[in-house]
Order: C-alpha cells, then sequence, then structure tokens
C-alpha cells in the first residue's frame, strides 16, 4: 500500500501530534507499505526531502508563521505531485492546508482518512477573531470530503463541535503509545519526596500554570517536593506561557527543575522516576495526553484534568485521579493522595499495552486505509477497558 500523509509540523518538532504522526507511519513504513509525509520546512537547514525511519518526509517552503501556523504557498504542487503516486490519503487536524489536500484527493479519485486530534482553540486576540473562522471552515470542508475521521476517543468525540458534524463517519482508535527502553540511562533526579513529573511543551492549553499554583500548597504538607517539567519550556511556537511564569518559576526554584527536551531513553528513564504525573489541560486542544499512558507503562500513577478526552486513560485503566480543570487546590491534594499510595493504583503493563500499544495501533491503521482504499467494509477499532467492558 502507498500510504502519502500530511500535516503542518513533523520531526524534529515535537508535540503529541506529530510523535502520534510519527509512530503510525513508522509503524506502517516497518510492515512493508511505502509511506511519505507531505509537511512544512518550518526551519530553513531542515532538507526537503529525506527519508526517517522509512518514511519519505518532503518538505515545502514555509513563508509566513502566524502564531502556531505557517503559510506555505507550494503546498498544492507538492501535495498534487505526491498524490499522483499514492493509494489514500491520511490527514491530521489541525492543519489549514488540509482541505486544498482533500479536494486534490477527491479530484484524483483518492480516498481519505482524517485524523482528528484535536478542536483547536487560539488564545484570546486578534490572530483568534481573524482565523478561527478560517481555520473552522477549512477543516469543515475536509471533514465532509473525508471518507473516515479517526478520534482518538468515543468521549472527546461526543463533546467535540467539529465533530457534531461529522459523526456518521467517526470511528474510535486510541493512540499508538509506547515507552522505550531506559535500562543504563542516566538523569539526576532530584532527591525529594514525592518527584511530582510533568511533560510536555509549555503551551496554554497544558494549564501549567495550576501545577506551578498548586505546589505551594503541596509544599505545606510535603516540604521535600519537587517538580521536575521535561520538555521544551522557551521560545514555544506561538506561546509565552513561560515568560508569564518566569517570576513564580524563580521563587520556587528550589523545587522546580526545567530538563528542556530529552532523548527518548531519558524520556523514559523520568517516567519511571516520578511518583505521580500531572496533566492539567485545560481546553479542547488537549485531547487525549499520550504522556499519561507512556508514564502509566513505566508504572507511574497520573493526576488529570476532567475534560472530555484527556480523562480517558484514567477512566479506562483505574491508574489514578481526575480533578476539576483550573483548580490549583484539587491538584495539589490528588498529587499528595496518589504519591501516598501508589499501590493503590498499580496495574499490569501488558493489559495497558493492549488498549493503548502503539502496534495495537498500527495494525488499526493497517486495515483501515486498506478497507478504505478498497472500498471493503470497515475494521472494527477494539476499544476495551481493563475490566473487558466496551469503551
Amino acid at each position: 500500500m502507498r500510504i502519502l500523509s500530511s500535516l503542518t509540523y513533523y520531526e524534529p518538532h515535537i508535540s503529541g501530534l506529530t510523535i502520534y504522526a510519527k509512530r503510525a507511519l513508522k509503524g506502517l513504513a516497518a510492515r512493508g507499505h511505502q509511506t511519505t509525509i507531505v509537511t512544512s520546512q518550518f526551519a530553513r537547514h531542515l532538507p526537503k526531502r529525506e527519508t526517517v525511519d522509512g518514511v519519505t518526509v518532503v518538505r515545502t517552503r514555509a513563508t509566513v508563521k502566524v502564531s502556531k501556523g505557517i503559510v506555505m504557498p507550494f503546498y498544492p504542487f507538492r501535495m498534487a505531485r505526491e498524490l499522483a503516486r499514492h493509494d489514500v490519503l491520511l490527514l491530521h487536524l489541525p492543519q489549514f492546508e488540509s482541505p486544498v489536500a482533500a479536494v486534490l484527493a477527491r479530484l484524483m479519485h483518492r480516498r481519505i482518512v482524517t485524523v482528528c486530534h484535536c478542536d483547536i482553540d487560539l488564545p484570546p486576540g486578534i490572530v483568534r477573531t481573524v482565523f478561527m473562522p478560517l481555520i473552522r471552515a477549512a477543516h469543515f470542508v475536509t471533514g465532509v470530503l473525508s471518507d473516515v475521521i479517526v478520534v482518538n476517543s468515543r468521549d472527546y468525540a461526543e463533546n467535540s463541535r467539529y465533530l457534531r458534524r461529522s459523526r456518521k463517519k467517526v470511528i474510535v482508535s486510541p493512540p499508538p503509545c509506547e515507552l522505550r527502553d531506559a535500562a543504563g540511562t542516566f538523569i539526576a533526579r532530584p532527591e525529594a519526596s514525592p518527584v511530582i513529573g510533568f511533560v510536555g511543551r509549555f503551551a496554554e492549553e497544558k494549564g501549567i500554570t495550576y501545577l506551578v499554583e498548586a505546589l505551594p500548597r503541596i509544599l505545606e504538607r510535603a516540604p521535600r517536593a519537587h517538580v521536575v517539567f521535561v520538555g521544551e519550556w522557551q521560545h514555544v511556537v506561538g506561546e509565552r506561557v513561560y515568560d508569564k511564569l518566569k517570576d513564580r518559576l524563580d521563587a520556587l526554584a528550589g523545587h522546580i527543575t526545567l530538563t528542556g527536551t530529552v532523548s527518548d531513553e531519558e524520556l523514559a528513564a523520568w517516567f519511571h522516576a516520578f511518583d505521580v504525573l500531572v496533566l492539567p489541560s485545560v481546553n479542547s486542544t488537549e485531547s487525549f495526553g499520550m504522556v499519561q499512558v507512556e508514564a502509566m507503562l513505566a508504572g507511574t500513577p497520573v493526576v488529570a484534568s476532567d475534560r472530555p478526552g484527556v480523562r480517558e486513560p484514567v477512566l479506562a485503566t483505574g491508574m489514578g485521579e481526575l480533578v476539576p480543570p483550573r483548580d490549583a487546590d484539587a491538584i495539589a491534594e490528588a498529587v499528595l493522595r496518589v504519591a501516598a499510595d501508589r499501590e493503590r493504583y498499580a496495574r499490569p503493563r501488558e493489559a495497558i499495552e493492549r488498549i493503548f500499544g502503539a502496534e495495537r495501533c498500527v495494525s488499526f491503521f493497517e486495515a483501515l486505509l486498506g478497507a478504505v482504499r478498497d472500498g471493503a467494509e470497515l475494521p472494527s477499532p477494539g476499544v476495551l477497558r481493563l475490566t473487558g467492558e466496551g469503551s
């Protein structure tokens, strides 16, 4: 099968969306399928064409950046050329250019599978006022032209503003989650208790502000507590979260570590080092949070926001607790409770992999793309809870 994919950012950019796309395409390539992705040349040093992990990466020059978005005037030409060489199109939303790819695919009689990662939610301001209607219109057209829309959870699909119009096309399948072997990898774990982890970019939707606000409350009852922020924290595209929090972070410097971007092996080591992982997401741009499952695979329980999609890993496994969004007091209480009784939340790694493992996701896409290409019956996503009940 010859599979063409598209999204705005691909590696070396790091986000949940790019990691999802990379794992799916890499897995499909490993099974002998020809996989290509058209994306942006968001940094000038990146080659316009290369092969990474068996995936052909075609980068289109970016001329203008607007917040998190990129304008790629030559995108239609690259996409048309690549579509002629491929059997089926795999799109990832959010992506402003997605209707261009979808229209071209229809004109060239190619079937379309779209993965809706989230409803985009830009910060208040002129960019939101001008571009949100355009983005929503672009995604609406893409949904109309798509044969199937894949979403991470039924919970998110039922609460998504975008997916309301396309529910008959929606099929649910969890994202590809995996954890590297951390054996022999050195990290400077703080001599603290508990060690509280956060993994991700300093982005508005992550709710980092509320974790920072929760830390003084945690320290009142656990004076040796320490928060480790793993991920990009300065110069994050379209974000000013670190600038807003800098003074508070400086005041808590003795109880905070900022690691920056780390290797996959180091990340796995950090997941093992945490006593609890916190994902305090605040809006619909966060639809799942794969880092939760990666922590669970390392045996680390989670405190997550009780939001559509984000709550799915905890509800599916029971390996953590949910808190109201934007509630620093609730975060503090849950962190202390979970860290003090980790054994209560322990679950077998094999059971978690059965639901959320990367190989399961690759098998799903292999069957789905083949069925869509051939006009055959669509495969079941096979989503299960640890109790054996359907989702």
